[in-house]
């Protein structure tokens, strides 16, 4: 991938040989092969190193299912912030068969298969996210800062800021100016990078932040929107809708509707 990207799902990969090295959300994560590894599409990330002869899986997880299953609130923001979950290695043999028993599954497209992965892929990540928290990585922070930077790295570090601040009154202005850019060309290297504006990518981190504390807190829907960052209830609402179908408060109905209190 010669480009950051991002996209709404918990993402997940595995190396059975070689080793990886991304840029995700502003940090250095090296994936080493045989340790199942889980982070948010929604923070830019970019393959920036291989080493060795890599083979390799993913599997992806939309965020309304992972929100569904009630992770550990902690774990999660890391993660939405930029972190990445780690496996342990003496797990990398069961990992493997697993993903690979997954592949074959839908490739044959047997009734039910489907819904038996999507089980399957729930209780992998329940025990990545639950049992072994020690072994959470985070990949906030590790970038370059403090220094004019372009291209990739200014991509990177706008990530990183909008995920440690969305919640506060940021604007273009102020990303750009923690990268050391000008706002006008932080906005066109943004979107040329990523395919979004500074605010729509803003924005989808609030929205985010907004869908965990629906799944996962008591706090009413509307101090909700407050808390994830948005000055009016009015586009709080127009945001979420938008980004998910529903309304807020639909969205934590369907997901109460599944078991989640």
């Amino acid at each position: 991938m010669d480009r950051p990207h991002l996209h709404g799902d918990l993402e997940l990969n595995f190396l059975w040989s070689g080793a990886l090295t991304y840029l995700i959300g502003g940090g250095r994560v090296r994936i080493e092969a045989g340790r199942l590894c889980g982070f948010w599409g929604g923070a830019p990330h970019r393959l920036i190193g291989v080493e060795g002869e890599v083979r390799a899986g993913w599997a992806t997880a939309p965020l309304s299912w992972v929100l569904s299953w009630s992770l550990p609130e902690g774990l999660l923001a890391v993660m939405m912030s930029g972190g990445v979950a780690a496996g342990p290695r003496d797990q990398g043999a069961r990992d493997g068969e697993l993903i690979e028993q997954w592949s074959t599954d839908l490739a044959g497209g047997a009734p039910g298969a489907r819904r038996t992965v999507a089980l399957e892929v729930e209780a992998r990540v329940r025990r990545l996210m639950g049992d072994h928290p020690r072994v959470l990585m985070s990949a906030a922070g590790l970038g370059a800062a403090g220094r004019p930077i372009g291209g990739v790295e200014g991509v990177e570090a706008m990530a990183r800021f909008i995920a440690s601040r969305f919640a506060e009154p940021i604007d273009a202005a102020a990303i750009a100016a923690a990268a050391g850019l000008h706002p006008n060309y932080a906005m066109a290297l943004f979107r040329r990078h990523t395919g979004l504006t500074l605010n729509a990518y803003l924005t989808m981190q609030r929205v985010a932040h907004a869908q965990r504390l629906l799944a996962t807190t008591g706090r009413p829907v509307l101090a909700i929107g407050f808390d994830s960052g948005f000055g009016s209830v009015s586009r709080y609402y127009e945001a979420f809708k938008r980004q998910t179908g529903r309304s807020p408060a639909a969205y934590r109905r369907a997901l109460r509707g599944r078991g989640v209190s």
